[in-house]
C-alpha cells in the first residue's frame, strides 16, 4: 500500500495542490475497478495488484508526465521505484515454481516412488510443517509489525528454529498418530477431536468392519470421477 501510494508517482509535485491528487487517486481506483470486473466477467486471469499499479501509473503520467514516475532510482539501487515491483512479478513466480518443484521431486522420490511410501508420507509430514513455520517465524521477526522490536541474531535463529521444532513435535505427537490410525489402520469410527488424544490413539483397538454406508473412513475421491 505504501508503495502505490508514495512510490510510484512523485507526490513532491502535488505539494501545491493536493487535491488533484486525491482525484487522480480516484480515477485509478475507478478505472481499475471497471478494468477488474470487465476481466472477470468473461473470465480473464488477472491481477488486482497490476491493474491498480497500471492505474496510478497512468494518472501519473497523464497529470504530471512521465518524468514524475519513480520508474528506478539507481543510487538507492534496484529494490526502489517501479521497475523494482516489474522485476518482483517475474522473479517471484520464478522463485516460487523452483521452490515448488523442489517440493514436489522430493516427496515424489523420497515418498511416493519408494516402498512403503504411506510410512515415509507419515515420517515427512512433522518435517514439512515445521519448515513452514520456521519460515513464516523468520518472515515475521525479519519484516517485523506494527511493534517495532529489536532482536540480535542469536535470538532471531533461536526463535526460527524453535518455532519450527515445537511446531514439529506438536504435528508429531497429535497428527501423525491421527493419521496414522486413519491411514494405515482404516479406523472409520475416528473423528476430527480424536486428534487431541495423541499418542493414546495408538492403543486404540483395531476397528470393526464398517457397515454399508456408514460414514467415516477416507473418501475415494477416483470412485464416480469426482476429481
Amino acid at each position: 500500500a505504501d508503495t502505490i501510494r508514495t512510490k510510484v508517482v512523485d507526490i513532491d509535485q502535488f505539494e501545491s495542490d493536493p487535491a488533484l491528487l486525491m482525484l487522480g487517486m480516484m480515477c485509478a481506483i475507478v478505472s481499475s475497478s471497471l478494468y477488474l470486473t470487465f476481466c472477470t466477467r468473461i473470465g480473464l486471469p488477472v491481477s488486482t495488484t497490476h491493474s491498480i499499479m497500471g492505474g496510478v501509473i497512468g494518472m501519473g503520467i497523464a497529470l504530471v508526465g512521465a518524468d514524475g514516475i519513480h520508474w528506478a532510482e539507481f543510487d538507492k539501487g534496484i529494490s526502489s521505484g517501479v521497475v523494482s515491483v516489474f522485476l518482483a512479478w517475474i522473479i517471484a513466480p520464478g522463485l516460487s515454481g523452483a521452490f515448488a518443484a523442489i517440493i514436489f521431486l522430493i516427496t515424489k522420490y523420497g515418498v511416493m516412488l519408494r516402498s512403503k511410501p504411506v510410512w515415509k508420507g507419515l515420517f515427512l509430514t512433522p518435517v514439512y510443517f515445521g519448515i513452514t513455520a520456521s519460515l513464516l517465524t523468520m518472515l515475521i521477526v525479519w519484516k517485523g509489525g506494527s511493534i517495532k522490536v529489536t532482536f540480535n541474531d542469536a535470538e532471531t535463529a533461536g526463535m526460527i528454529i524453535g518455532v519450527g521444532a515445537a511446531w514439529a513435535l506438536l504435528i508429531t505427537i497429535f497428527l501423525v498418530p491421527w493419521l496414522y490410525r486413519l491411514v494405515i489402520c482404516d479406523d472409520w469410527e475416528l473423528r476430527w477431536w480424536n486428534i487431541f488424544q495423541g499418542p493414546l490413539l495408538l492403543r486404540r483397538p483395531p476397528p470393526p468392519a464398517q457397515p454399508e454406508g456408514a460414514a467415516g473412513g477416507i473418501k475415494d475421491f477416483y470412485e464416480g470421477h469426482l476429481t
